[in-house]
């Protein structure tokens, strides 16, 4: 008799799984926050599939999945992932500015196991820029500050995440502040950088940037530039418009909050330490910046 063909079977009882996470377009990172200015967001993660004889690419490559960001049904984009599992999807539903709380993946594997996962917490678009509110010192002051403290209002990207980034108010690189060396004018040759001492972020009673100032600085013309690399916790950058006027020798004050309504553009404020005159206010004269 001919011998018999054996062969195995192997029994998929298990669904797959995957992790989740929204990617940055422009960098390639995570975003901490899952907040995004994009309206189109990215979606990326890992599958996995624990049945026993799934194991390599034969069993994790070219599984289908399906996204839904905005629950109402599996119709925003679809794709394979690679042999390793990973797998990667922008929407093809373009979103208005909202919260998305109900954002899930659908996959199946190759037995017909499907699996729903869900973005914990959905995620949140947004396109407005954040303004600066409040800035001190400002203007002509009589007493020595120890400190720069802008008010923003929103959240602004802080330390948790935007350090990875370079796009956080607590990244020194996002700032500028000199003073006039005693001559009255910036800017000019004799213009001279002043380094702070520390950068803190908090958001009680408000979202504050507290900017340390070194001790001993003299009375002098300060020219403080906040730059528009720095951004809220969406990646949307300030609308910074803000410049201090000399309208006929007479120091004004530009309004608050900043911008143009426009994204983008530098934040810049003056202020004028004169410690030998303690009265004195922002109406005096102060030479064209």
């Amino acid at each position: 008799t001919s011998p018999i063909a054996q062969t195995s079977i192997g029994v998929d009882t298990l669904p797959p799984d995957s992790t989740i996470e929204m990617k940055d377009e422009a960098t390639g990172a995570t975003l901490p926050y899952n907040r995004t200015n994009d309206t189109t967001p990215t979606l990326r993660g890992v599958l996995s599939d624990q049945a026993p004889f799934n194991v390599g690419a034969a069993s994790l490559g070219s599984l289908p999945f399906e996204l839904d960001v905005d629950g109402d049904g599996f119709d925003d984009g679809t794709g394979t992932t690679n042999n390793s599992g990973a797998w990667e999807i922008q929407s093809t539903t373009t979103l208005l500015p909202g919260t998305y709380s109900n954002v899930r993946i659908r996959f199946s594997d190759k037995v017909g196991h499907q699996v729903t996962k869900s973005l914990p917490g959905g995620f949140v678009v947004e396109t407005t820029s954040p303004h600066i509110t409040s800035i001190a010192p400002l203007g002509v002051v009589g007493t020595r500050p120890t400190a720069i403290v802008i008010t923003f209002d929103e959240s602004m990207f802080d330390v948790a995440g935007g350090l990875l980034f370079g796009k956080s108010v607590l990244n020194p690189a996002n700032f500028n502040l000199v003073r006039s060396n005693g001559d009255g004018i910036i800017p000019s040759a004799n213009d001279l950088t002043v380094t702070p001492t520390n950068f803190s972020y908090s958001e009680v009673g408000g979202f504050r940037l507290t900017i340390t100032l070194p001790v001993g600085l003299p009375d002098d013309l300060y020219k403080l530039t906040l730059f528009d690399t720095a951004t809220d916790r969406a990646m949307n950058p300030i609308d910074g418009e803000f410049i201090d006027r000399n309208t006929n020798g007479v120091f004004e004050l530009a309004d608050l909050p900043s911008g143009n309504g426009v994204a983008g553009g530098p934040f810049m404020s003056t202020y004028k330490v004169d410690t030998a005159s303690p009265s004195i206010n922002t109406a005096l004269n102060l030479p064209q910046l």
